[in-house]
């Protein structure tokens, strides 16, 4: 999920400096949704590797895991959700479906967190629309691949920086309708 996370920022990114919309803010925004979802999976790996039915400092490592992958993938997915009704050329549907994953997968973990032992299927049904939530990235690739910039970030190349060169032609996204 990392690697989605990366290529979603420079997605975003990308995307503002091809409309000419760029600003601080939009990348400040950006870069902290990039981190807390980061940390959000640290905290997610937390939570997988120690049990609560284990010995000694697992059980409380176990729950520094669970808050940080619930709240910080929450905080990602309000972030996200305002990232992306920024950017114009996806259509309404797909809006409005990240919006109802995140939302929904927040108000999963709000109700096993009241009373865990009693809503336990929350604290999976979470993890599964999380799981979903990652799946429909690749939506948004197909829309906008920014292939050519990802190839350069991941590769180590300094490249354009997404701008035009002389010698390829111009891309833009194509819009869905």
């Amino acid at each position: 999920m990392s690697i989605v996370t990366a290529m979603r920022n420079i997605q975003i990114n990308v995307y503002h400096r091809r409309q000419k919309s760029e600003s601080r803010t939009m990348r400040f925004l950006n870069l902290i949704a990039a981190i807390a979802n980061i940390a959000a999976y640290v905290g997610f790996v937390l939570l997988a590797l120690f049990d609560i039915d284990e010995p000694g400092q697992a059980p409380q490592i176990h729950y520094i895991g669970a808050y940080m992958y619930f709240g910080l993938s929450g905080l990602y997915g309000v972030l996200h959700i305002f990232l992306l009704c920024k950017q114009t050329h996806y259509p309404m549907f797909v809006k409005i479906l990240f919006t109802l994953v995140p939302l929904t997968t927040i108000a999963c973990t709000i109700i096993y967190a009241v009373k865990p032992e009693e809503n336990i299927a929350f604290e999976w049904f979470s993890v599964a629309l999380a799981a979903i939530y990652v799946g429909l990235f690749s939506i948004l690739f197909l829309v906008d691949s920014v292939d050519d910039e990802l190839r350069d970030f991941f590769c180590c190349r300094r490249g354009n920086r997404g701008r035009e060169s002389r010698n390829s032609p111009s891309k833009k996204p194509p819009r869905l309708t």
